[in-house]
């Protein structure tokens, strides 16, 4: 006669690991997947607004899914990357991250801003006293 026992593990991570069995072919597809995109319009007011994905149709976006400290709002034309899960109105934004620079301008030359050999000019004070 044979005894099999079973063991459960006391590590906490192998104990989830052991009763969660995940299916590789199923569980990467549940991931999130990020995408780029510009905002549309945003009605600060009402706390919502549509994205223009890359790709695909437009999403629609609230203010509590937008990822930035302070007052959540958006800029119409601000570039954004978002995560969206479909609905049966249409996809709905779940994360919003927009980028911190809206424009476009790149910054001088250090060689523009200090003179063309890149080197700070000394300052040499002109004081001339003139003869009465």
């Amino acid at each position: 006669m044979t005894t099999t026992t079973t063991t459960t593990p006391t590590d906490p991570a192998a104990r989830h690991a052991e009763t969660t069995r995940c299916d590789p072919h199923t569980h990467g597809a549940e991931l999130p997947r990020w995408q780029h995109g510009r905002v549309a319009w945003f009605d600060a007011e009402k706390g919502f607004g549509f994205l223009t994905p890359d790709i695909g149709p437009a999403v629609f976006v609230e203010h509590r899914v937008i990822e930035v400290p302070g007052y959540r709002t958006l800029v119409a034309g601000q570039p954004v990357v978002f995560t969206a899960t479909d609905t049966p109105r249409g996809p709905d934004a779940t994360r919003v991250v927009p980028y911190l620079r809206t424009s476009t301008s790149t910054p001088p030359r250090p060689c523009q801003a200090r003179g063309q050999t890149g080197r700070k000019r000394r300052y040499r004070p002109r004081c001339r006293q003139q003869a009465a």
